[in-house]
């Protein structure tokens, strides 16, 4: 039984910018008992390793080496290639309502029973479900406690592994789309040629809905949208519905925190993060003029600047010297104060010191290193087996030896793919995969440390700036 006393959750309500009064316009932050979310912990690594193999591919929220770069390749090595081949893609974004506060507890034992959990398991999770209670605590302010009927435990460790068991047998549902899932973000892609094309991907969208009213989890069609990826001029466009509801149509979507257009463009999402990233490093400046610990004025950038400037960074990477060029600048501007506070004297360049000196001397790398190794790794970690995506590793072509002898002596790990357009000859896949090429003639990927081949990798990647 899981004890009462550790079933209480303060609720501090934080405003999301002006609120005013609107209660929707406040974000609850739960605050747990300590030595719940420490027994909560341990429960959740042995549940999640038990039932790592039932979960979906598809899901790449709350799993460890999944995240939202994750989620994101999948969607673009599934849409550049179509979109450089001529096709038009259109992709579904689908949003729940308040998908964590509404999760149905009977549904969720229904899942945990069907996915492999012992009677003894499923008896500990309906006494963790059960008289759950909650009070909100605002401005010294405090309400009476108030049980919950419904929702998995927020700022628990155990909550986000129940959600993802509860949306797990969703993409089953799912016949003739891609799924791409994290957490509670729900998007199906489908190649479209002709009305038969839209009306397979209009089924799948009544499947997914009909899904969501059997599990009592309900979309917000207002938020709901579609958007077609394609380079032709004048698109197909299909009206698809939630229900009776329309779609709305949109140019361009924000798709895990990246803004992309329907050409794949990712020039508007650049823009705005250097805005952002300026706004940020400005603050950072004023706030550590008086600073003497270097160690903290390095943290500080990391966590307020360069976090917007690598953000999924991998999939928005810029093939166009005009933005990698903007986003250097950023750095460049931190490096040459950090470079004044370590040797006394501000490096003006060019009447100084070049850029890639002052780098070197305060230790950072450029950022297009930084992405390019990045990516690199995490494809060498794929195939090694050390690391599980089977939606990109499908897309990562092993090459044939030829029987001819000349080509042998200019071995190729992995297929190039065949470009029509620069959009797939540039994508960030096609160029590492490049780099993986050229590495695998200097170490063997796969009988080779890590740390070898990351040695080689990340000096053919300096040397190709």
């Amino acid at each position: 039984m899981f004890p009462g006393r550790w079933k209480i959750t303060r609720v501090i309500p934080v405003p999301m910018g002006k609120s005013g009064p609107d209660v929707n316009g406040y974000r609850p932050v739960a605050v747990l008992s300590t030595p719940a979310k420490v027994f909560e912990s341990a429960i959740q690594q042995y549940v999640q390793s038990q039932l790592r193999a039932q979960l979906s591919d598809e899901q790449h929220g709350f799993r460890p080496g999944r995240s939202t770069a994750t989620n994101l390749l999948n969607f673009m090595v599934k849409v550049v290639p179509a979109v450089d081949a001529g096709l038009q893609v259109d992709v579904a974004y689908l949003d729940f309502i308040k998908a964590f506060d509404t999760v149905d507890n009977d549904v969720l034992l229904r899942k945990l029973a069907a996915i492999g959990c012992t009677p003894h398991l499923l008896q500990f999770f309906a006494s963790y479900m059960k008289d759950r209670r909650q009070y909100v605590d605002y401005n010294g302010y405090e309400s009476q406690p108030y049980y919950t009927r419904s929702g998995v435990s927020q700022g628990s460790n155990l909550g986000p592994l129940e959600f993802i068991i509860m949306i797990n047998d969703l993409p089953e549902v799912v016949r003739h789309a891609s799924c791409l899932l994290f957490a509670d973000d729900l998007k199906l892609l489908h190649e479209v040629k002709n009305d038969l094309d839209f009306k397979c991907l209009q089924e799948d969208i009544s499947r997914v809905v009909e899904w969501s009213h059997k599990n009592k989890l309900y979309f917000n069609v207002g938020k709901c949208s579609v958007i077609s990826f394609t380079r032709a001029r004048t698109p197909m466009h299909y009206e698809y519905k939630v229900g009776e509801e329309p779609m709305q149509r949109v140019s361009q979507v924000r798709d895990l925190g990246v803004l992309v257009s329907t050409e794949l463009s990712f020039r508007e999402h650049i823009r705005n993060i250097c805005k952002k990233a300026y706004r940020n490093l400005g603050l950072v400046l004023r706030q550590s003029q008086g600073f003497t610990n270097i160690t903290t004025i390095k943290v500080l950038y990391d966590a307020l600047v360069r976090s917007h400037l690598e953000h999924s960074a991998v999939i928005w990477a810029p093939h166009e010297t005009k933005y990698s060029v903007m986003l250097e600048r950023v750095q460049n501007k931190f490096t040459r104060h950090l470079y004044s506070k370590l040797y006394g004297i501000y490096p003006f360049y060019p009447l100084m010191y070049p850029t890639l000196f002052v780098l070197g001397m305060v230790g950072y790398n450029e950022l297009r290193v930084r992405r390019d190794f990045t990516l690199s790794a995490y494809i060498i970690k794929l195939l090694r087996g050390v690391a599980h995506n089977p939606g990109v590793l499908r897309h990562l072509n092993l090459c044939v030896p030829d029987r001819y002898v000349w080509k042998r002596r200019l071995p190729q790990l992995l297929a190039v793919p065949v470009a029509r357009t620069k959009l797939l000859e540039k994508t960030a896949v096609t160029r590492i995969i490049k780099i993986i090429n050229v590495s695998h003639d200097r170490v063997d990927i796969f009988s080779a440390t890590l740390s070898e081949i990351e040695r080689v990798v990340l000096s053919l990647i300096c040397y190709a700036g």
